[in-house]
């Protein structure tokens, strides 16, 4: 499993975003997070940008309902690591965490986590067990929608709110890629054409 570290400059963000959620500034964080996020992308930093998104997303998930999507054919286990941090002790990311423990602590939280992938003929054999292997680790709250269509769309992020979408597959080779400008994100915040959508590949409603 490869890391990405997260510098001082987006920790020290990460324990401010921890601070407003506590203080339950959340519509303040949200304009935060959005506004940081845009930076990110706007400087090709997309696994960064995905430390955020899930951030916010552990932290929504411990004061509201919320509906987490990922969509990706091709999916590593990616981890972030960073330098003790007692304010995120609590949230059991103190260190940092991989993408299969933080979808696990948040669908734990009682959020919905959704995780929906697909094969693809002729795809290689390394693509596909690293896939599986992060599925694996899973827990039984995390719904695992495995389509027989081929799935195209990336799209990572918190239904109601925000995604990011683009054509970078949520594997380290994929964040590697989008600093050279090989890959792409951008901040889509929701709409009816994306709700949709989403309704179309998974089974809720609301």
């Amino acid at each position: 499993m490869k890391c990405i570290w997260i510098d001082n400059k987006i920790f020290n963000v990460g324990s401010l975003m921890a601070i407003k959620s506590a203080w339950a500034q959340h519509e303040r964080l949200e304009h935060f997070v959005v506004d940081l996020l845009n930076n990110l992308i706007n400087e090709h930093d997309y696994g960064r940008a995905l430390y955020l998104l899930f951030l916010y997303s552990l932290l929504l998930s411990l004061s509201f309902d919320i509906t987490l999507v990922i969509i990706s054919p091709w999916i590593t286990d990616i981890c972030y690591y960073h330098v003790y941090n007692p304010l995120f002790e609590i949230l059991d990311i103190d260190k940092g965490f991989s993408l299969s423990k933080i979808l696990n602590i948040v669908a734990q939280n009682g959020a919905k986590v959704y995780v929906i992938t697909s094969q693809f003929r002729g795809e290689r054999k390394d693509m596909r067990m690293s896939r599986e292997e992060f599925l694996s680790k899973l827990s039984q709250s995390v719904k695992i929608i495995y389509s027989k269509n081929e799935i195209h769309q990336k799209i990572y992020g918190i239904r109601k709110k925000f995604f990011l979408t683009g054509s970078l597959n949520l594997t380290f080779t994929g964040i590697l890629r989008g600093y050279s400008g090989g890959e792409f994100l951008q901040l889509t915040m929701s709409n009816k054409n994306i709700e949709v959508m989403l309704e179309e590949l998974i089974d809720i409603k609301g």
